[in-house]
């Protein structure tokens, strides 16, 4: 009995695992859905509470059952595409809140983080919760989407 309980409790504890993991995208997955995309660096990362109220413990923690998100400020560098008639100097993208992280660890690993930036909707909102950063390298197959998807029009 204690064995099958065991096993149970392991499958639960799986499953809660894969209940807030994400499956990959490829970047021909993702442009199809991007509004605007941009290259940007972070110079800023805070988070708000569901009230909209600024915290600013390191520790405090995004996840299933937590009401906080973590929002990236993200300067414009360059505009490569957009349906935007104008494009903020500073954008703010929320993260998917359903990742397990804190304040402190996305400060650490955004801290001036360049990339290419792929956001959909009038609130410039993620693509997808994962890879809608892309490194710079990307940067002549995006332009070349871009430009295919002009000529077709």
């Amino acid at each position: 009995m204690l064995k099958y309980i065991g096993t149970i409790i392991v499958f639960l504890f799986v499953s809660l695992l894969y209940g807030t993991m994400v499956q990959e995208k490829k970047l021909g997955d993702l442009l199809p859905d991007a509004d605007h995309i941009f290259i940007g660096h972070v110079i800023k990362v805070d988070m708000v509470d569901r009230k909209g109220h600024l915290i600013t413990d390191n520790k405090a923690r995004t996840g299933p059952g937590l009401k906080n998100t973590i929002r990236l400020h993200v300067k414009v560098k360059k505009v490569l595409h957009t349906t935007s008639k104008e494009t903020p100097d500073i954008i703010i993208i929320k993260l998917w809140d359903m990742w397990h992280y804190s304040l402190g660890q996305i400060k650490r690993a955004a801290k001036n983080e360049r990339a290419i930036y792929l956001l959909k909707g009038p609130n410039y909102e993620i693509v997808f919760p994962r890879h809608f950063t892309r490194p710079l390298h990307e940067k002549k197959a995006i332009i070349e989407y871009i430009d295919k998807k002009k000529s077709v029009k």
